[in-house]
């Protein structure tokens, strides 16, 4: 009030209905000219939270020095934070890469951003909702945390986490009985079939290389890469009249087996 003449007390109250009847308890009254609590005599302001979040109506009465009152209202909103979902829990082999699951809405507004944050690894982009994680290499089985932090367009944030277990990966087991065939397509066009067994469960493919010596030393890139539970491959480029060996490994992310040769073919 900017003309507070005779004025002696003040009390306020709320409530979720902006219908202009006041349904919510009152305080107690306040001496209009003396400080307490969260009522400033100064200011003429009464400091006012809401255990909940919408709509709300205010009420102030007031009353003078011969006990007459009136009272007045205003219709305003608070604010609700917005909510996180960071996903579910993911399990990932060391040095691969998963996309988590994060999600965020606002019953009362929009999301204006989102940000990640994990204990360990890397994320491709840490301020869009569903980022790739890239774990690191591990010695054993680590799990870490990754909290998704949601803000709203009010500036109103909320939080919630998630856990990354990065499973270490062995080493594969190396192929064996590696053995090639030299057969001919047609006039100076001869292939080579190569074969072998599989010993390992884990490996995420296979790298062949081919040399013109039994001592030649393996250089990348591999002369062929091939998927998972792979046991063949037909060479189909050697040289006519060439004498050619071969080695191959199996590898994944915990590193690359041993060699498997082959005789000359």
């Amino acid at each position: 009030s900017t003309d507070d003449l005779g004025i002696s007390q003040v009390r306020f109250s709320s409530d979720d209905s902006q219908d202009a009847v006041p349904a919510g308890k009152w305080t107690i009254w306040y001496d209009w000219g003396v400080t307490s609590g969260d009522w400033s005599a100064v200011t003429k302001i009464k400091g006012w939270s809401f255990a909940t979040c919408g709509p709300k109506e205010v009420w102030t009465e007031v009353k003078d020095t011969s006990g007459q009152t009136a009272k007045a209202s205003a219709d305003t909103s608070v604010n609700c934070s917005p909510t996180a979902n960071a996903g579910s829990d993911k399990d990932v082999f060391e040095l691969k890469s998963v996309t988590l699951d994060g999600l965020g809405s606002d019953s009362d507004g929009t999301v204006f951003s989102y940000s990640w944050a994990c204990t360990g690894g890397a994320l491709s982009n840490s301020i869009i909702a569903k980022p790739t994680y890239v774990a690191p290499s591990v010695t054993a089985d680590t799990a870490y945390v990754c909290t998704l932090t949601v803000t709203d367009n009010d500036g109103a944030q909320n939080s919630a986490s998630m856990k990354v277990t990065v499973k270490n990966v062995s080493v594969p087991a190396a192929p064996d009985g590696l053995a090639g065939i030299s057969f001919c397509v047609g006039p100076n066009k001869p292939n080579v079939n190569l074969a072998w067994t599989d010993n390992s469960n884990n490996e995420d493919g296979f790298k062949i290389y081919r040399g013109t010596s039994s001592g030649f030393t393996p250089t990348d890139p591999p002369y062929a890469t091939l998927s998972i539970n792979a046991t063949s491959y037909t060479d189909t480029s050697p040289s006519a009249g060439a004498t050619y060996y071969y080695k191959i490994k199996a590898y994944n992310a915990g590193g690359d087996s041993s060699y498997a040769s082959s005789p000359p073919a």
